[in-house]
């Protein structure tokens, strides 16, 4: 088929053998050539592909394959599913860079409607040792200047757990 197609080959940079192709023949591989190739209407993609002899001609998309697209293999229906460059499709509502901090006040603030005549639960917050509260508080304030959070409109307090990620913000 490479042939046929006119492909042009390369020597692999490392070679190896395959006996399942041939009964009793171990069959060398040492050439490779890049095919490109269409899954339906819309996918298409390029692939380095082995060269060996066979009567058959087919693309096998191994794990290699499967890995550098991130499919996802439904062994029920024997399915693929991957989305190729999704964010293209999407490229002009997803801005180039996203804005540090927290967006802009909005004119309308949503809230949760209380049902009339009830009231919150009024429980003892998660107690903290006076240390503890002052790296908690300080965490908060620094966070609050950085602008990656905000303060909280809501009556309720809440156990904090504040943890940075590997980027430091």
């Amino acid at each position: 088929m490479v042939d046929k197609l006119n492909l042009k080959t390369e020597k692999k940079p490392i070679s190896y053998k395959l006996s399942w192709v041939k009964k009793g023949n171990e069959v060398v591989v040492n050439q490779r050539c890049l095919v490109t190739f269409s899954i339906g209407q819309k996918y298409q993609d390029s692939q380095w592909c082995d060269v060996i002899p066979m009567d058959v001609c087919h693309i096998l998309l191994g794990k290699p394959w499967q890995f550098d697209c991130k499919a996802t293999h439904d062994g029920y229906k024997n399915t693929y599913t991957f989305i190729k460059d999704g964010t293209k499709e999407f490229n002009d509502v997803i801005p180039e860079e996203f804005p540090a901090g927290l967006p802009l006040m909005r004119d309308i603030q949503h809230c949760i409607d209380l049902i009339p005549g009830s009231t919150l639960l009024n429980k003892a917050h998660y107690r903290v040792s006076p240390l503890e509260y002052e790296e908690l508080n300080r965490q908060v304030i620094e966070l609050l200047k950085k602008g990656v959070i905000r303060e909280s409109m809501s009556p309720c307090a809440v156990p904090a757990l504040l943890a940075p990620k590997k980027d430091g913000t």
